[in-house]
């Protein structure tokens, strides 16, 4: 279930330019992008991707949906730790109105034991975050 997330006491404006990053151009359903295809009608809002390679991606992960290539207006690539650090990198540049980002489908014991190098506290947003389905299993 796509999951809307906005920061309180925020006061609704349309969204114009959307940002939508990911590691990984899979998508296991093109259903997947429903959500952001709606919002992106219903705004007439222009989407720009930002792929961040992390450590450890694989030649598979660069290919991009073409159902999302669809969607973009521009395609940015990044090199970062995290998707959270490119994430970063690139907001103020792109000054968009929505974050559109990809749930992760991840194992408990590997959350326990990986190093956590941003703690979820410290995470916050400033302008929506659009959260979609897992991309891939």
């Amino acid at each position: 279930i796509p999951t809307l997330i906005v920061p309180k006491g925020s006061v609704f404006t349309p969204f114009k330019k959307i940002l939508t990053a990911f590691k990984s151009g899979i998508l296991k359903s093109n259903e997947i992008l429903d959500s952001l295809r709606a919002i992106q009608k219903k705004f007439d809002a222009q989407v720009n991707l930002l792929m961040v390679k992390t450590p450890g991606y694989t030649e598979e992960d660069l290919q991009i949906n073409t159902n999302l290539m669809d969607l973009s207006s521009q395609l940015t690539f990044s090199e970062n730790a995290t998707t959270y650090l490119g994430i970063m990198e690139h907001i103020q540049a792109k000054q968009p109105d929505l974050l559109c980002v990809f749930r992760r489908k991840r194992g408990i014991f590997k959350n326990l034991w990986e190093k956590n190098t941003i703690p979820k506290a410290e995470f916050s947003a400033r302008i929506p975050v659009l959260v979609l389905s897992v991309k891939k299993d």
